[in-house]
């Protein structure tokens, strides 16, 4: 009995396939981000940051465009008085080694 029932399980393991495996390529995705409940803003800081990092050219795309001259310096007087908002969001230029000027 006790030989049965381990072949049954050890049979069950093996019939039973697992493709649970994940790349790299796919913790970025924007598909795999959508699917697994993130949210849209984090799957465009996703695709941006690794676009920076691959060295390809893209814009954030939810960039504020203000056409009218006179909302946009005030928006800009209101981004330079408040230091928590961010007016380039993601777009720091950030050196990785010490400089003469971090003194």
């Amino acid at each position: 009995m006790r030989n049965k029932l381990f072949l049954t399980v050890l049979l069950s393991a093996f019939a039973i396939p697992a493709f649970a495996y994940i790349s790299t390529s796919d913790t970025y995705s924007s598909d795999f981000l959508k699917t697994n409940g993130y949210s849209d803003t984090l799957i465009n800081i996703a695709t941006h940051e690794h676009d920076k990092a691959v060295g390809i050219k893209s814009d954030y795309p939810n960039k504020k465009v203000i056409k009218n001259k006179i909302l946009r310096a005030l928006y800009n007087a209101y981004v330079y008085i408040d230091p928590a908002i961010e007016a380039d969001f993601l777009e720091h230029n950030i050196d990785m080694e010490p400089s003469f000027y971090d003194l």
